[in-house]
């Protein structure tokens, strides 16, 4: 995944033949993110953005946000086939340290 310093690479594991795949990079540097695996593709979250990896063209694309105003260290999950993400700390302009406690159902 994409770190802050500016590591964008990508890579995926083949369980069966116990080799690393590299992949498209990720588009932009991002940290405190997390991730989760729904209808077949990957996402990657980040206070209000939202990534999706698309496994079948190796791409990845922007999709709509989530709900709430941009925060970090976030959880995201999926419970029944559906996404979750929420938690983590609200980031107001001038200040850090404020912890939320909602959680979003990601359609």
């Amino acid at each position: 995944g994409a770190h802050s310093d500016g590591i964008f690479g990508v890579w995926m594991y083949h369980h069966d033949r116990n080799v690393w795949e590299r992949k498209n990079d990720f588009p932009h540097a991002m940290n405190f993110s997390e991730g989760f695996s729904f209808n077949g593709n990957g996402f990657v979250t980040q206070g209000r953005q939202v990534w999706k990896y698309n496994l079948q063209n190796d791409s990845w694309d922007s999709v709509d946000a989530v709900g709430f105003a941009y925060r970090y260290q976030t959880f995201a999950f999926v419970v029944e086939g559906k996404p979750y993400i929420g938690g983590g700390d609200a980031v107001p302009p001038d200040a850090w340290g404020n912890p939320t406690r909602n959680v979003y159902r990601y359609d």
